[in-house]
């Protein structure tokens, strides 16, 4: 063989492009949502006749949300405590295993002092568990005493602050 000829030698590689089949999803938690809250007043309080009353609704993280309150108590709080609630609107309809993580302040407002009663609470909600609260929010006692200054003028004023609050985004 003279220095003149030459071998070649081809290498190859097969390359195989595979697309994802899965769906995934981006989960964010957003702190101090953008009209993340509300407040509500309910005059003519005294009058109330049904066991229960909603707020309008409002929009933070992309969801609706409202208050819910019971007058005269709900469930272990029937009779003796004024129950409040926040409920995701539409929660019903949350597909199967998907959740929401919400952290909140509910708050009914003394009018006079200041000396405002609120709680708090976090959970995650479900389809079948989109409403959270308190059914012992504050004794109705309370409410009927002119001087603690929660019902004036016949108005109680109901807050929802949202504090934190997941956000979800999904990819296929």
């Amino acid at each position: 063989m003279d220095i003149f000829s030459m071998t070649a030698v081809f290498f190859g590689a097969e390359i195989f492009v595979i697309k994802p089949t899965g769906k995934w999803e981006l989960l964010s938690m957003v702190k101090k949502p953008a009209n993340g809250s509300l407040t509500w007043k309910i005059e003519d309080f005294s009058k109330l006749d049904e066991s229960s009353y909603l707020s309008k609704a409002f929009t933070a993280g992309g969801r609706s949300w409202r208050i819910k309150v019971y007058p005269k108590g709900n469930g272990d709080g029937k009779g003796n405590s004024l129950s409040v609630f926040l409920e995701l609107v539409d929660g019903g309809k949350l597909p199967p295993k998907k959740t929401v993580w919400a952290e909140y302040k509910l708050r009914v407002l003394d009018q006079r002092h200041d000396n405002h009663v609120e709680k708090t609470t976090s959970r995650w909600l479900t389809s079948s568990d989109h409403k959270r609260g308190f059914h012992k929010f504050m004794p109705l006692g309370d409410l009927r005493e002119v001087s603690k200054g929660y019902v004036l003028n016949d108005t109680l004023i109901v807050e929802a602050e949202i504090l934190t609050l997941s956000v979800s985004k999904l990819f296929s």
